[in-house]
């Protein structure tokens, strides 16, 4: 798929690197630890509360899809130049999608569903970003590490549990 990419490869993504997840788990176990249950919040409070709240957590750095997709293979050892992307505009791959649903359900009789699908080519095309400063605000959170050294630490890690993948 590295060499393949659906649409123009501008969307954006807000990606989100474990262990910063984990961070905002921690902010929010902490800020809880501190509320007196005992004391009815006041009103000027309610726009700092973390009890009975949900919280958006990413990088805060959006990356563009694809350069993400590929800069997760450079970092496993497998680059590829810019000059050999075959880039696909998205509404001809959504059709190919389509034809592809409607051939694996007509031979199987409606047993099997196609691996390549409608929703992926969404998936693949659109654009993901999120406003974290919600979670900025009421827990003090900040990544803790950035998407590309998140890449880094992620395919350090894979690889050294799947030597057998290189």
């Amino acid at each position: 798929m590295g060499k393949l990419q659906v649409g123009d490869g501008q969307n954006m993504y807000d990606w989100t690197y474990t262990g910063n997840a984990a961070y905002a788990h921690v902010l929010a176990a902490e800020a809880l630890l501190r509320i007196d249950v005992n004391t009815p919040a006041r009103p000027e409070d309610e726009d700092m509360r973390v009890d009975g709240e949900a919280f958006v957590i990413t990088n805060d750095e959006p990356w563009p899809f694809w350069e993400f997709v590929r800069t997760v293979g450079a970092t496993a050892g497998y680059p590829v130049k810019k000059e050999d992307i075959w880039a696909v505009l998205a509404w001809a791959f959504y059709w190919l999608a389509v034809c592809a649903e409607w051939g694996v359900w007509a031979v199987s009789l409606g047993r099997k569903e196609s691996r390549l699908n409608r929703q992926m080519i969404k998936d693949l095309s659109m654009s993901r970003k999120f406003d974290i400063s919600k979670a900025k605000r009421r827990l003090g959170y900040r990544p803790q590490v950035g998407v590309k050294e998140g890449i880094e630490r992620a395919v350090e890690a894979y690889m050294a549990k799947s030597p057998d993948v290189t």
